[in-house]
């Protein structure tokens, strides 16, 4: 590709890493699949991400978001005196924190676990 006439005595610096430039491989993880022999490659059978407990509560945080808008005013119309609380401002803080805390609770929890790394053979 012939550069520009503007640009045509600006040297051109090639990079630096390579087209092929890949990452070392962990050294605390196995070079190969121990089943069929794969070697495996940094960008394709490795990624990172959060751990078990993370994946559990992001997911629970999906599903109770439903269940928590549903039965959320469900359950504080059940606490007596609320409904001479939505006159006021407290009643529907604590009819739409019923709603969207729980879910968000969990979200935040979901963020703060720690991460780890997945391996796979993709053969």
């Amino acid at each position: 590709m012939v550069p520009k006439w503007r640009f045509r005595d600006v040297p051109q610096q090639p990079n630096r890493a390579g087209a092929f430039f890949e990452r070392q491989w962990p050294s605390d993880l196995p070079e190969s699949c121990q089943v069929c022999g794969t070697k495996f490659r940094t960008g394709f059978n490795i990624s990172h991400g959060p751990g078990k407990t993370g994946r559990i509560l992001r997911t629970t945080a999906y599903f109770s978001f439903l269940p928590c808008l549903v039965l959320g005013p469900i359950i504080t119309s059940l606490i007596p005196g609320m409904y001479d609380g939505f006159r006021g401002s407290q009643g529907w803080w604590m009819l739409f924190g019923s709603m969207f805390i729980p879910p968000l609770f969990l979200a935040g929890l979901s963020v703060i676990m720690p991460l780890s790394r997945h391996l796979v053979c993709k053969k």
